[in-house]
C-alpha cells in the first residue's frame, strides 16, 4: 500500500529555464500510475476470518463470537430496510426455515441500518404476514441494528443504488455463510428488487458441510441424497474406501475426470477390509482420512467389520449425517 512518503519517491524535479527565470515543475512518472491506488478497507474474501463485533439488536446487545459459540456455523443476512414488502417476506420465510438451519448447526442473524426499536416493531408485522408459516413460528433470531453502517462497510454490504431519505446507501440483500472456525465460506449478493431463495442457502450449507467431510464436490442443482462428484485429486483407491463404488462417465476426450458417487452422507457404513485400510493410511491421504475413518469406527475397520454388524446395518434406513468437523481438505 502506497503512503504519502512513498509518493514523494515517485516525483522528480526538473529545472526549466525560460529567459532568466527558472521554474520547478513536478513530473509524475507515468509507469507508476497503474500501481497507485487509494488505501481503503476491503470487504472480506472467501477464507478470511470473520472478525468479532458487538452491536445492538432486536434481542439486545449481541457479541458475535459469544452468540455463535465455538461449534456453530452462522448465517448473516442483510436487508435494505424495515417495513418494506420484499424484506418482510424474506425474514418471515427465514423464521419458518429456522428449524432447518438449526438442524444444520447454524445460527441465523439478520441485519439492516435501522435501529433496534424499529426491528422490534417490524417483527410484529412479519409475524402477522403469513410468511412465518402456519405454526407458531416467529422471528426469534436477532436482527442487528447497524445504524452507523460499520458492519455494512466491513462486510461490503452497501448498495450504492439504494439510498434512504437522507441520501445514505442502504444494505443490499447479502448472505454470508460462516463456518465453525469463523471462516467466511460463501457470499451471495442480490439486488433490492430480488428476494432470496433460502432453500438455496440451505443447499449451499449442505454442500459445504458435506465436502468438508468427504473428498467430493457437489454438481449443479445438487440436493441431499443425490450423486456427488469425486474430487479430481482423489485417487481411485481412496475413493473406493471412503465412498464405496463409483461410476466414471465416458466422455469423448477419454479422460476419467467425471467420477460420480452416492451421497456419502446418506450411506450406511461400508465393510472395510484390513488390507484396504492399511494401504490408504500408508499414503499421503491417510492424515486427511482419519476423521472420516473415525466415524466409520476405525478400530473395527482395521480388523474388518463383523458380518453381523454389516448385515444389521443393511436393514437400517440411511440417515444423512451432518458433519461436525472439517476433516478433509480438498485440493
Amino acid at each position: 500500500m502506497l503512503k504519502n512518503h512513498h509518493l514523494r519517491g515517485i516525483f522528480l524535479t526538473r529545472n526549466y529555464t525560460k529567459g532568466d527565470r527558472s521554474e520547478h515543475k513536478l513530473l509524475f512518472l507515468h509507469k507508476f500510475v497503474n500501481v497507485l491506488h487509494i488505501e481503503k478497507k476491503m470487504p472480506l474474501n472467501l477464507g478470511d476470518t470473520v472478525p468479532d463485533f458487538s452491536c445492538d439488536s432486536s434481542v439486545g446487545q449481541i457479541h458475535y463470537y459469544d452468540h455463535v459459540g465455538d461449534e456453530h456455523w452462522s448465517i448473516l443476512c442483510s436487508h435494505p430496510s424495515d417495513f418494506t414488502p420484499v424484506c418482510s417476506t424474506e425474514l418471515g420465510t427465514l423464521a419458518k426455515l429456522l428449524p432447518q438451519f438449526e438442524r444444520r448447526n447454524c445460527k441465523v442473524l439478520a441485519l439492516s441500518c435501522d435501529n433496534a426499536e424499529s426491528h422490534r416493531k417490524w417483527i410484529k408485522d412479519i409475524d402477522a404476514s403469513g410468511y412465518c408459516g402456519k405454526t407458531t413460528s416467529t422471528v426469534s433470531y436477532p436482527i442487528l441494528a447497524d445504524e452507523e453502517r460499520a458492519l455494512a462497510v466491513k462486510f461490503g454490504m452497501l448498495d450504492p443504488e439504494e439510498k434512504d431519505e437522507k441520501g445514505q446507501p442502504l444494505t443490499c440483500r447479502a448472505v454470508f455463510i460462516v463456518d465453525d472456525h469463523k471462516k467466511l465460506r460463501a457470499t451471495i449478493l442480490y439486488p433490492a428488487t430480488t428476494g432470496r431463495n433460502f432453500y438455496e442457502i440451505l443447499r449451499v450449507v449442505d454442500s459445504l458441510q458435506l465436502t468438508d467431510e468427504y473428498p467430493v464436490a457437489t454438481p449443479a442443482n445438487w440436493e441431499r441424497g443425490e450423486k456427488v462428484c469425486v474430487t479430481p485429486s482423489t485417487p481411485d483407491e481412496v475413493a473406493q474406501v471412503v465412498l464405496g463404488d463409483f461410476s466414471v462417465v465416458k466422455v469423448p476426450s477419454g479422460k476419467k475426470y467425471l467420477r460420480l458417487s452416492k451421497d456419502p452422507g446418506y450411506k450406511t457404513p461400508k465393510v472395510l477390509k484390513r488390507g484396504m485400510v492399511e494401504t490408504i493410511l500408508g499414503t499421503e491421504y491417510g492424515a486427511k482420512l482419519l476423521p472420516t475413518l473415525g466415524r466409520l469406527v476405525v478400530a473395527f475397520a482395521l480388523g474388518g467389520f463383523s458380518s453381523s454388524f454389516a448385515s444389521s446395518k443393511k436393514k437400517e434406513k440411511p440417515v444423512h449425517t451432518t458433519p461436525q468437523t472439517s476433516g478433509w481438505k480438498k485440493r
